[in-house]
């Protein structure tokens, strides 16, 4: 800002996107009325939107000097049950406090998530762009494949199955992607690669999630139990909220400690 001499991130969707989408602009300002109505210590805060000359929407949110959890997890490779609690539990709250609002991310991944320099892991963490899948297509599996793209409406990797047919997106979506995230912390790997997206959709689709132990991982029947509830194909398989989803797996961690403490 050149008279608060703050810096700021602003985020842009481009003017070849808009003139292929006519009902983006409206989605666009619904999405980032929502987006800015976040009020969190580990959601990033959108401080202003708008649309330069008609084509060009814009979003303003507060910048943070850090690394993405991606590039975290490149360097880490895996974490200990009781490191990734710490990194799952202020994103579980964060996307709690969306959810309260009727805001469901749809785009959760390493890559949206940002870890604030010189902060303990607590505050550290800050979830980036909600809604912004949302606004910038349909997310149908069609316009996934013409985008080409593995980051355009929500990653492969990352996303559940009802989300490839958008259909009955809700707060259990994300605690899906929640538990991919935490899959891969725990293992160095999301739980499904593969050559292609239809591929990848394949195994979201109908391949049983593996077992952790699968990674060279050892944990407890009760992380794999929750880490595998989790990743339930069907959504009322999975916790009913991240709220759930990270008390079970805090209980996990307190039913571990307290075996091997015997």
């Amino acid at each position: 800002h050149k008279f608060l001499k703050t810096a700021y991130a602003v985020k842009i969707i481009s003017p070849e996107v808009v003139r292929e989408d006519a009902g983006l602009l409206v989605r666009f300002r619904q999405e980032a009325i929502l987006a800015a109505s976040i009020h969190h210590p580990n959601v990033v805060a959108v401080t202003d939107y708008g649309v330069e000359n008609d084509t060009t929407p814009y979003l303003v949110m507060e910048y943070i000097e850090g690394i993405s959890l991606d590039d975290y997890l490149r360097k880490e490779k895996q974490l200990s049950p009781l490191k990734a609690f710490e990194i799952l539990a202020p994103i579980a709250l964060g996307v709690a406090e969306a959810h309260s609002k009727g805001i469901i991310h749809r785009d959760l991944k390493p890559l949206n998530i940002m870890l604030r320099n010189g902060y303990p892991l607590s505050q550290a963490v800050k979830v980036l762009d909600f809604g912004l899948a949302k606004i910038k297509s349909s997310e149908s599996f069609a316009s996934l494949i013409q985008a080409k793209t593995n980051n355009l409406l929500g990653s492969p990797h990352y996303m559940p199955p009802e989300q490839w047919a958008n259909e009955d997106i809700d707060a259990r979506s994300d605690v899906y992607s929640l538990g991919v995230i935490l899959f891969q912390m725990l293992t160095g790997s999301v739980p499904f690669r593969g050559e292609s997206i239809v591929n990848i959709m394949y195994q979201h689709l109908q391949v049983p999630t593996p077992a952790l132990a699968s990674f060279g991982i050892s944990v407890s029947p009760q992380i794999e139990a929750v880490v595998q509830k989790a990743l339930s194909k069907e959504q009322a398989g999975r916790f009913a909220s991240v709220e759930e989803f990270l008390s079970e797996y805090e209980k996990s961690l307190l039913l571990t400690s307290s075996r091997f403490s015997k």
